[in-house]
């Protein structure tokens, strides 16, 4: 998407204000709280605002934890605009009308439709990301049709409905939308912007009135936008706005910035430190501060005054335990057994309050939580939630880690791209992690809003005596390898997907990937590759996302599997399938030799070996420029049997394959890499490529 710019006021003006009438029909939606804290964000558009002509729906995307539910409600506030929050509801048939019907009454619900139509109202819609999660493609797509009809007005005038959600959300709604025919217009919220970042940490750090000392947070905020930059390479906001612009990073930053302290020696110390190479570690330093401080207010409060007993709370309220009470399932029935005796026994009758005390005002936790079950919603940030969770992923047993795996699959828990980077950040320190960790990898990398951050995760040792393969997961960005974990997983095992892969690469060709287990959907692509012995789609709907450049997914398998009956869009060019045989809904993305005498077995044959090797030279994580792929990672992929090497060896003795700087360039004449990749033998080249090859081929067999 180009980035032309939208305002906060111009969105304000492009959405139009509800008339008086549609204000009072509706009043029991209208928001009138508030928010001293909002900070106006920018958006992106592919038009200029002034070639905007926005009829019909609004759809604004935006990555996950930049508070798009605040967004809804200060755009409904400030337009007058009835808010339909989505949570929690049970949507499909005829919803719109019947849950306003319910609201309002059915003749105002009638009224407010008019003023709708009448172009003097706008319904501003919420939680369309937990309704898709919630419900499932099939309902939700009912209720936004039921939607489309309600509001059937032309693209004239300003918009009938504004839709919020996460991007592959908003992909599925304006698909529906626009299959039924409904005019829809997409915007992005941006990143903040420096003076926006600024504002907003102050909101933060100053508990929500801004009043500090606005000088020294001012320095404080300067030296760390240039750690970030300088650590990035980076010579403009724009170049780290995907960090230094995050809402939860600042957030974070906003309770880890201390008035009462010396913030900036800690900045430099942390700087010094050597964390920066990869800016996500400042994050975990940042976090790990936090925790730190929260240990000596304990020891403090618990000791009043006694060194040993201060000593004892430090030794007992560590980072560790911390951690346990944030992800147990009731912290304040957590029993608190520390490893170390005291000094003096009566200590003991007043830890285990004094410590749930403490964790009441923990700076990490929504207040008055404790009726919430599923901890990782009571996180106050996600950058939290996702430490914590990234903490886990080291020591916690199999029963734990398969419950927070649960926690973590609950609709209303929106995976971000924080738990990866935190994870697979050297900083964070994880080298071996338990299996369900891959788990959690794949769906904070499918949340990613970046395009050059590839996830690899694959098998680095052949079977053998010992039932466990070793799986080494890394994360790539730029195309530089950032850090990686380990694990051990027992060959046939399966590894679970949650609600998506995207930009990653699942190179398991000896375990079964089990994709969408008990969700109503699964998300492929951008950019997935799987290998897998077996490919088991278990959830009733398997949804393809396009990139920008709709570069295919891929899945190589021996064997389909699971009770998925529909994938859209039905479309052969979002996803190749490499596998013997297929079954309804998957055979039209398997490659199928044309019917005729045209296309010769042998042909046919030698298409297949250079489609499985084009598939590597198509991938996002190569350097920008013509079809290439690291040498080193293309010859452990040769020696593996992964890639057909007559196919390698042909191509690199004519000279299509080159080697410079340890990088294979595939370069051809006559037609593309995407020509292999499709196994498009109705171009005549291409056949031509095929006979050479085939009849070298031959000279190599001895065969005459």
């Amino acid at each position: 998407m180009t980035d032309y710019g939208i305002s906060f006021d111009q969105l304000l003006a492009l959405v139009g204000s509800a008339s008086k009438r549609a204000t009072s029909l509706a009043a029991s939606l209208v928001e009138t709280n508030a928010r001293v804290d909002f900070i106006e964000p920018s958006f992106l558009s592919d038009a200029p605002v002034s070639d905007i002509s926005v009829g019909g729906v609004l759809l604004i995307s935006a990555p996950a934890a930049v508070g798009k539910s605040v967004l809804a409600r200060e755009l409904a506030r400030r337009t007058g605009n009835p808010l339909i929050d989505l949570a929690g509801r049970r949507v499909g048939e005829a919803f719109f009308m019947g849950w306003l019907a319910r609201q309002l009454g059915g003749q105002a619900a009638l009224g407010l439709i008019g003023e709708v139509e009448a172009d003097r109202a706008t319904l501003i819609i919420d939680a369309a990301d937990e309704a898709l999660v919630g419900n499932g493609p099939q309902d939700y797509g009912v209720a936004v049709q039921d939607l489309a009809d309600l509001i059937d007005v032309g693209t004239e005038g300003g918009p009938a409905a504004v839709i919020l959600g996460r991007p592959d959300t908003i992909d599925e709604t304006a698909r529906v939308l626009n299959q039924r025919g409904m005019s829809t217009t997409r915007i992005e919220v941006a990143f903040f912007g420096e003076d926006q970042a600024r504002k907003f940490v102050r909101f933060k750090a100053f508990e929500m009135n801004g009043n500090g000392p606005a000088r020294e947070l001012d320095d404080f905020l300067t030296e760390f936008f240039a750690v970030v930059l300088k650590a990035l390479g980076a010579q403009e906001w724009s170049d780290a706005d995907s960090f230094v612009g995050y809402a939860p990073v600042l957030d974070a930053l906003a309770t880890f910035y201390d008035p009462a302290v010396n913030m900036m020696a800690i900045l430099k110390n942390i700087e010094s430190s050597g964390t920066t190479a990869h800016v996500w570690g400042l994050l975990i330093r940042i976090i790990r501060e936090v925790l730190g401080r929260e240990t000596e207010k304990f020891a403090t409060n618990f000791g009043g005054g006694n060194e040993a007993k201060i000593e004892y709370g430090r030794q007992c309220y560590t980072e560790r335990l911390q951690l346990a009470l944030l992800l147990a399932d009731s912290p304040m029935d957590m029993p608190v057994t520390p490893e170390v005796e005291p000094a003096d026994e009566t200590w003991w009758d007043e830890l285990e309050t004094q410590v749930h005390e403490q964790f009441r005002v923990h700076p990490f936790v929504v207040g008055r939580s404790e009726a919430e079950t599923n901890p990782l919603l009571r996180f106050t940030n996600s950058a939290f939630r996702d430490y914590v969770v990234a903490a886990s992923l080291s020591d916690a047993d199999d029963l734990r880690a398969r419950v927070i795996r649960d926690h973590w699959c609950a609709p209303r828990v929106a995976p971000s791209p924080i738990l990866m980077r935190l994870a697979l950040s050297a900083e964070m320190g994880l080298d071996v992690v338990n299996s369900t960790a891959l788990t959690l990898l794949v769906a904070s990398q499918a949340a990613e809003f970046r395009e050059d951050v590839f996830l690899e995760i694959e098998e680095v040792a052949e079977p053998s005596d010992d039932p466990a393969i070793e799986v080494k997961a890394r994360l790539i960005e730029g195309g530089q390898e950032i850090h990686g974990v380990r694990t051990r997983i027992i060959s046939g095992e399966s590894i679970y997907l949650l609600q998506g892969i995207a930009r990653t690469e699942l190179d398991v060709p000896s375990h079964r990937v089990v994709a969408g287990e008990g969700a109503q959907e699964f998300s492929l692509g951008p950019l997935a590759d799987v290998t897998c012995a077996e490919f088991a789609s278990e959830s009733p709907e398997l949804r393809l996302r396009r990139g920008l450049d709709e570069r295919p997914s891929f899945i190589q398998t021996g064997l389909v599997s699971g009770v998925t009956r529909r994938v859209t869009p039905n479309l052969p060019e979002l996803l190749k399938l490499i596998t013997s045989e297929t079954a309804y809904p998957w055979s039209i993305f398997r490659s199928v030799r044309p019917s005729g005498a045209s296309v010769s077995a042998m042909q046919w044959e030698a298409a297949m070996e250079f489609q499985g090797n084009a598939r590597w030279y198509i991938k996002k994580s190569m350097v920008k420029g013509s079809p290439n792929y690291p040498a080193d990672v293309m010859d452990t992929i040769l020696a593996k049997g992964r890639a057909s090497r007559k196919a390698h060896d042909f191509s690199v003795e004519r000279g299509y394959i080159t080697k410079e700087d340890g990088v294979y360039f595939f370069e051809l004449e006559g037609f593309s890499i995407r020509t292999m990749v499709d196994a498009d033998l109705e171009n005549y080249r291409y056949r031509a490529f095929l006979d050479q090859f085939i009849e070298w081929a031959g000279r190599a067999n001895g065969d005459h």
